[in-house]
């Protein structure tokens, strides 16, 4: 799916939503994965009718973090689909602060 027109410019008929803000931070195993929002969801009423992403933050190797985006996580995976060395043994710290 090609949503660009040129270099920068969206197609015609297009809309982009992209993350702004947080909603909320959870620790699972070696992974950091934020929920973050296209607008501002402060209030229980502004969440209603919200996109809401995944981001997942975690070490495949050593020095190396990766970083995967989900929307629609239910729906099919078509792809793409690349190969990731991924060592086992990774010491994942996450810090508060």
């Amino acid at each position: 799916m090609k949503i660009s027109d040129g270099n920068w410019l969206i197609q015609p008929g297009l809309n982009l939503i992209h993350p702004l803000q947080v909603f909320e931070v959870e620790q699972q195993d070696n992974e950091m994965v934020v929920y973050a929002a296209p607008r501002d969801v402060r209030e229980r009423t502004w969440q209603l009718d919200t996109p809401l992403f995944t981001l997942r933050f975690f070490s495949p190797q050593e020095g190396i973090v990766g970083v995967r985006i989900e929307h629609f996580q239910g729906a099919l995976n078509n792809g793409p689909h690349y190969p990731l060395n991924i060592l086992q043994d990774v010491k994942v710290t996450i810090e508060n602060t």
